[in-house]
């Protein structure tokens, strides 16, 4: 918990001094994580990816820059990676019963209904993934 700590306050710190920002997340990541995060947020030559995902779909995002996996548990998730690093997006469950909602594709950097999206982060950029619901699926 320290590290987090630590990590926020360094990103708001940092923050002044970089047109990217920094990445924040709430999903309980290890301070591993934090540090590859803000070493790639403290690079002159790095670029955030936001992620956005309607209803309840889940977005898993790689790197080739050596950044731990991320996952994207709904909108406006926003990750820091180096410059020219090649990023896989897949949706985790593309039919997801339990929520009764299915992928039905990208817009943004990623486009059509491929999974995974690969693309290169050479600015920063924005994907959405699109869902709809199940008819007649009762969320369990």
């Amino acid at each position: 918990m320290m590290g987090r700590r630590l990590y926020q306050i360094s990103c708001v710190l940092l923050m002044g001094a970089l047109y990217t920002g920094c990445a924040t997340s709430s999903d309980g990541v290890d301070d591993r994580q934090d540090t590859a995060e803000l070493g790639a947020a403290g690079s002159s030559s790095a670029f955030v990816l936001t992620v956005n995902t309607a209803f309840l779909g889940t977005i898993a995002v790689t790197s080739s820059d050596g950044t731990p996996q991320r996952v994207c548990f709904g909108s406006n998730c926003q990750f820091a990676y180096l410059a020219g690093a090649s990023l896989g997006l897949t949706v985790v469950n593309p039919i997801d019963r339990a929520d009764c909602i299915v992928f039905t594709g990208w817009s943004g950097a990623c486009q059509g209904g491929v999974t995974p999206c690969t693309l290169v982060l050479d600015s920063d950029l924005t994907v959405t993934a699109t869902w709809r619901a199940i008819p007649h699926c009762i969320v369990q």
